[in-house]
């Protein structure tokens, strides 16, 4: 069987026709690509639009909403709406009778703006309870606080004099000040935090809302959305809100992130004395190029000075409360470091240590390795270490404590959205099969506490709506118990298409986002206009296809391309738009069907010879050279084969070592068969999984690929013409000398066609040197030489 697939009982099957065409979602008409950014695409839907935005000027104002006209509005320049009965004119129509936060309050804050109104006010438009005694919103976020740290008035001083402390003490013969900074073991309180099932920290979709949810079912430990330090000590109010906790949070934590120790104690600090939380962990895992790219997140595991002097600083400032660490495995897949981390972190201070078991550059393209886990936490003295990874149902969570029985708990991320009854399943040691009524019921159940806590207004509404609706990009992977050929379903398994037992199921199931906003609207009633939405993920829906096809408008006229004349292709330039399982299968008829020209933008004719089309491709002296974003989001693999089955044109250079991006393709192996491709024969089973490219210091290489397994072979097969290797990475750019002697085993890696090598030529020496390192090469290529010196042509010859 194929791990990749999660085997469906037959009877629930849905036969699909090959090449059929497949219904898309609802895309925002108005989305303009002439505006949309340039850069590279990875798995998230980067500078998504927001679902839906209200004018200040159409909103209530505050002073307003409780019906009484006697209230005065005490901001002179207040830009909201003071006319009542304009707005109940123009306000939408009640989504429903029972206003949630009225029936668990008696009394709803926003009056008259909620869209639940009708059940508490009375027939002259007055909000019912609001001069009674009423229970005050729990956990609310302090303004005054927020006001005096955007004025940098917050006194710091104890942070700052611990930060100078610990870097102090790194100094040899240094006596430390032990009134400032105590002896962990006589001060430091006692969690007791072994055996229990901890939520992970879920950025978006770890709300308070969904943890309410995860409590229910049995989670014992909760932990905030990461919350990043600059932010926090600015006063932002939406990181703040991050730190909200609800009274069924009995054991509750927040997690932090930064760069800088000054920076992460000095949000620590304020963290201890104004939120109420029992413990602050600090996050090592983000993979995320803007946060990585800052130092934070899993970068700080590649900076281990700045590392002790947070961990230190940290958990001195918290006192008596436990300062946690969350990390991977490492940065690079084929170098882990966290077995040596774990006895550091417990020197430094912390009282407990997460491993989630793969490295930042696997991120969920592989599974998690237990095994590394059951090493760290051997590694360990005291403290306990938790597991985290691939645990979606309770066989999943006994081969991980059996794989790994020194640690002392467990964390559960994506199992847990994508079904949040996980944690009861593994306590009570058996399969749960909720009806989709009974899940439905979960999501009002959801929305409900999102009412609560963003508001039964319609701001509030439509943020409830945004976040159920992200949740809901993970919810619709859970393939109920009742339709599984072979139980258990695995985390990274995908089925084929099915029907449930019911409608409802059926609609659950579906990947397409017009499909989750049906849902959301027999909840939340119907989307404004201008909502939309975009998944923050690409892999969570298969029902966006983002990126308009065919030839673009220029200067009033549509642009034709022929590819008459032209002799050969050089494909030179930097990574090319990438796709996703979702956008292959949806490209694959276009491609097929479409001239490749029409796919890119055009920008218009240079001369008779030249033409360029967006930056994209480059016609030239009757070569066209690809040199960035081919215009569409398939990979470069089906470029290539596009380009060779549909044009004949040789391919005669592949510049994949240095300049391409594979990571773009990491999840290309899942479900691709080779009949999906143009005749198949273009690319093979035996080349995945292809995933993200190691950058540390390797020339090129790219975990599958390079590591013994060279892609100049693969060339051979994809029917290249001459792939030409730069001997470089493309973390190096141009700071380290080219790897001759890889481009040698990528050079004897190739069956028949010639390789031709790249770097760092620049005299006929060099050319020489060059030429003895890789024997095997067929030609040299020269970059950087030949603008400093143009003769170096004459001088190798002669």
């Amino acid at each position: 069987m194929d791990p990749g697939v999660c085997y469906i009982k037959p009877e629930f099957l849905v036969e699909v026709q090959k090449n059929a065409e497949i219904k898309l979602g609802e895309y925002p008409e108005k989305h303009d690509l002439e505006k949309k950014k340039k850069g590279k695409r990875r798995g998230q839907n980067k500078n998504r639009p927001a679902p839906y935005k209200m004018k200040r000027e159409l909103q209530l104002c505050s002073s307003l909403v409780n019906g009484d006209d006697s209230s005065t509005c005490t901001y002179p320049k207040c830009i909201y709406l003071h006319d009542v009965k304009k707005y109940l004119e123009e306000k939408p129509k009640d989504i429903g009778e029972s206003c949630y936060i009225y029936s668990q309050t008696g009394h709803c804050q926003y009056g008259l703006t909620c869209r639940y109104a009708e059940n508490h006010l009375d027939e002259e438009k007055k909000n019912l309870g609001a001069t009674e005694g009423v229970r005050k919103p729990f956990n609310p976020i302090d303004i005054e606080l927020l006001t005096i740290l955007r004025k940098r008035q917050y006194n710091l001083d104890r942070s700052k004099k611990i930060v100078e402390e610990v870097e102090k003490r790194k100094l040899e013969g240094y006596t430390p000040d032990t009134d400032l900074i105590p002896e962990r073991s006589a001060e430091r309180k006692r969690i007791d935090f072994r055996n229990k099932l901890f939520l992970s920290p879920l950025t978006t979709v770890g709300n308070l809302p969904f943890r309410r949810i995860c409590k229910e079912y049995g989670a014992d430990v909760t932990c905030g959305e990461m919350a990043c330090v600059v932010p926090l000590l600015n006063g932002a109010k939406q990181e703040w809100a991050l730190t909200k906790r609800h009274p069924t949070e009995d054991l509750f934590g927040v997690q932090i992130c930064g760069n800088k120790a000054n920076l992460v104690a000095g949000a620590t600090q304020i963290l201890t004395e104004k939120a109420n939380v029992d413990f602050v962990d600090l996050n090592l895992g983000c993979p995320i190029d803007l946060i990585y790219k800052q130092g934070a997140g899993s970068a700080l595991i590649r900076r281990q000075n700045v590392l002790e002097g947070i961990v230190r600083s940290c958990a001195a400032v918290l006192g008596d409360k436990p300062f946690t660490v969350k990390t991977r495995t490492g940065v690079y897949a084929d170098k882990s470091v966290a077995h040596e981390l774990v006895p550091k972190f417990e020197e430094w201070g912390a009282s407990l240590v997460t491993i989630h078991g793969r490295s930042r550059e696997q991120r969920y393209t592989k599974n998690a390795d237990w095994k590394y886990i059951e090493e760290c936490a051997k590694a360990a003295k005291e403290i306990p270490v938790i597991g985290n990874g691939d645990i979606l149902s309770f066989e999943d969570y006994l081969e991980a404590r059996e794989a790994a029985p020194h640690i002392s708990g467990t964390m559960i991320g994506r199992g847990a959205l994508i079904k949040p009854w996980l944690f009861q399943e593994i306590k009570e040691q058996r399969h749960m099969d909720p009806s989709a009524t009974e899940r439905f019921d979960m999501m009002k159940k959801f929305v409900n506490y999102g009412l609560e806590h963003w508001g039964s207004d319609t701001k509030g509404v439509e943020n409830t709506r945004r976040f159920l609706l992200e949740w809901q990009s993970f919810l619709y992977r859970y393939v109920p118990y009742g339709l599984l050929e072979h139980p258990p379903q695995k985390i990274n398994a995908r089925p084929n298409t099915y029907r449930g037992r019911d409608d409802l199921e059926t609609l659950l199931a579906s990947n397409n986002c017009a499909d989750w906003i049906k849902l959301s609207e027999r909840l939340l009633g119907p989307v404004p206009d201008g909502f939309q939405f975009l998944p923050k993920h690409k892999a969570n829906s298969y029902g966006f296809f983002d990126v308009q096809f065919g030839a673009q408008e220029n200067g009033g006229s549509f642009v034709d391309f022929s590819w008459d004349n032209i002799e050969n292709i050089n494909l030179s330039g930097a990574g090319f738009s990438s796709s996703l399982l979702n956008d292959v299968r949806h490209g694959i008829a276009l491609v097929e069907k479409t001239e490749f020209a029409t796919l890119c933008r055009c920008c218009g004719w240079v001369d008779e010879d030249s033409a360029v089309f967006d930056g994209s491709v480059h016609i030239s002296h009757h070569t066209a050279h690809v040199a960035s974003s081919v215009g569409f989001p398939l990979c470069r693999i089906l470029l290539v084969a596009h380009i060779v089955e549909h044009t004949g044109i040789p391919v005669v250079g592949v510049a994949f070592v240095d300049r391409i991006d594979f990571p773009l393709v990491r999840n290309l192996h899942i479900g691709i068969r080779e009949d999906e491709f143009p005749n198949g024969r273009i690319i093979h089973e035996s080349i995945y999984p292809i995933t993200q490219t190691q950058y540390h210091h390797r020339s090129g290489a790219i975990e599958g690929i390079s590591s013994r397994h060279h892609l100049s072979s693969w060339l051979a097969s994809w029917r290249v013409g001459v792939p030409s290797i730069h001997g470089r990475s493309r973390e190096q750019r141009y700071t380290k000398n080219a790897d001759w002697k890889y481009i040698e085993e990528c050079a004897k890696a190739a069956k028949e066609i010639p390789v031709i090598g790249n770097g760092d030529i620049l005299s006929f020496e060099d050319y020489l040197e060059a030429r003895e390192a890789a024997p095997h090469i067929s030609g040299a290529m020269i970059g950087r030489g030949a603008l400093i010196k143009p003769w170096l042509f004459q001088e190798i010859k002669e």
